[in-house]
């Protein structure tokens, strides 16, 4: 399984997520990380075309660009905002799944073929009659 164009999950989860599931991401890294340090990570990744400020503007007016949405992404991947497993267990039960109706389809579509490969996955490589 791979992600389209290359990404990463974190730049899956910022794109394919509705406004506010980028909005409670965001929220999440900064109850993590701290607010000076994840606007540090995004001015610093963006070479400070981008703030925290900003995006949280655009959140709330349920307004995020694309641009935005991928300075999250790359901001998170490189500075590792949920590089746990326990983490990112929380984000996707918490904010990924109750958000993944409302995803944008290509998102939805990709986990969908996730769980479907995982389920299928596991009854057809198993070693063992059960």
């Amino acid at each position: 399984m791979a992600w389209r164009n290359g990404n990463a999950l974190e730049d899956e989860l910022f794109l394919g997520l509705t406004d506010e599931g980028v909005r409670k991401l965001t929220e999440r890294a900064i109850e993590l990380k701290g607010e000076q340090l994840i606007n540090d990570h995004i001015k610093s990744h963006t070479n400070s075309r981008n703030d925290l400020e900003s995006i949280i503007s655009q959140a709330q007016m349920n307004c995020l660009t694309v641009g935005s949405r991928c300075d999250l992404g790359k901001a998170a991947r490189k500075s590792g905002w949920f590089k746990t497993v326990t983490r990112m267990e929380d984000v996707g039960r918490e904010i990924v799944g109750p958000d993944l109706a409302r995803a944008a389809p290509e998102f939805k579509r990709r986990i969908d073929d996730i769980f479907g490969w995982a389920g299928n996955t596991v009854e057809q490589d198993r070693p063992f009659n059960d």
